[in-house]
């Protein structure tokens, strides 16, 4: 089987902000709140001991074990795998979660009303109103499935367009609806896992590390405590919501380079966190604010980290590429 689900910064382990506004997601993410299926890779475990991933629909015949493959949609890519499951048993009863597990994911629907992406009638709930809607709609979590049986890729990849072109045109399969469940051959599932095996449960790519050896004239403690303290994960989906809000797509703030116009699906969402001020001249309690972080490609990055002081660095860097012509 093949599902759509929504775009995901987390790797579908939990709910990310940004969406609500965006093109690609919109109508789906207004009306339904956010995207169930954002939980589908977060190993959450029910109560029976199995992972329960989302779905609003089950096939016809709902009898054996499936492969589900799940994918994202993007117009004018075309399709992008982020992972599938294995030996999938349709429960139609859903999942049993804990409290506790509930409760961790109301708190996460309420993160994303902080920052004005959430919609639907969740946007209007309490935390213990969520929880009880969470827990209405348990029927709606029908996949079950073991632990063991459920993958994740690195990074969401991108199946080729000849591939895409020849499923859609065999009798409109893959359709344009996020809900929209559908049967897939043997042999086009062959070609799916033949596209994503080096990238089948690989540890995910973080998209504001330093990508290699920096050259840090303090040492490397300095250089890894830095990165420690540039890799704040909240606060860097924060920034980059703020700016997507602001700007509709991510890009470098100094030579305006986007991955995802380059690199299509592969590089949607991708950008790096620089950390303006050096942690040296900052205490070590200071908590890190929005203002403190550029969004900035790979390669600048690492021009910003060869030089010290590197303050006002990214001024500095857009004035050399200015010069260079």
């Amino acid at each position: 089987m093949f599902q759509r689900v929504v775009h995901n910064e987390a790797s579908w382990k939990k709910p990310t902000i940004g969406r609500l506004n965006t093109k690609i997601d919109k109508g789906y993410i207004v009306e339904n709140g956010f995207g169930h299926e954002d939980w589908n890779f977060s190993g959450d475990v029910a109560k029976d001991k199995y992972v329960h991933g989302y779905s609003y629909q089950m096939p016809k015949d709902s009898s054996g074990n499936f492969i589900i493959v799940f994918a994202v949609y993007t117009r004018g890519i075309g399709w992008s795998v982020c992972g599938y499951y294995e030996n999938v048993i349709f429960d139609s009863a859903g999942a049993d979660f804990s409290d506790s597990i509930l409760s961790r994911r109301a708190e996460e629907l309420l993160y994303l009303r902080q920052h004005g992406s959430l919609g639907g009638e969740f946007q209007r709930r309490s935390k213990a109103t969520i929880i009880a809607k969470l827990k209405s709609e348990k029927s709606f979590y029908r996949l079950k499935v073991s632990p063991n049986d459920v993958h994740s890729l690195q990074v969401p990849v991108n199946l080729s367009a000849d591939f895409t072109n020849r499923v859609e045109t065999t009798g409109k399969r893959f359709g344009a609806y996020f809900s929209t469940m559908t049967e897939i051959s043997t042999n086009e599932w062959k070609h799916i896992k033949s596209v994503i095996s080096d990238f089948v449960d690989q540890p995910r790519l973080d998209d504001f590390s330093d990508g290699g050896d920096v050259e840090f004239p303090e040492g490397a403690k300095v250089q890894k405590n830095h990165f420690s303290y540039e890799r704040n994960a909240q606060l860097v989906r924060e920034v980059k919501a703020n700016f997507l809000k602001k700007h509709k797509r991510l890009f470098c703030e100094v030579c305006n380079f986007d991955f995802r116009e380059t690199y299509g699906a592969l590089g949607d969402g991708f950008i790096e966190a620089h950390h303006i001020v050096p942690l040296s001249e900052s205490t070590s309690k200071r908590n890190s604010r929005p203002s403190d972080l550029a969004l900035v490609c790979s390669n600048c990055h690492r021009m910003l980290h060869r030089k010290r002081p590197w303050a006002g660095g990214i001024a500095e860097l857009k004035g050399l590429l200015k010069d260079r012509g």
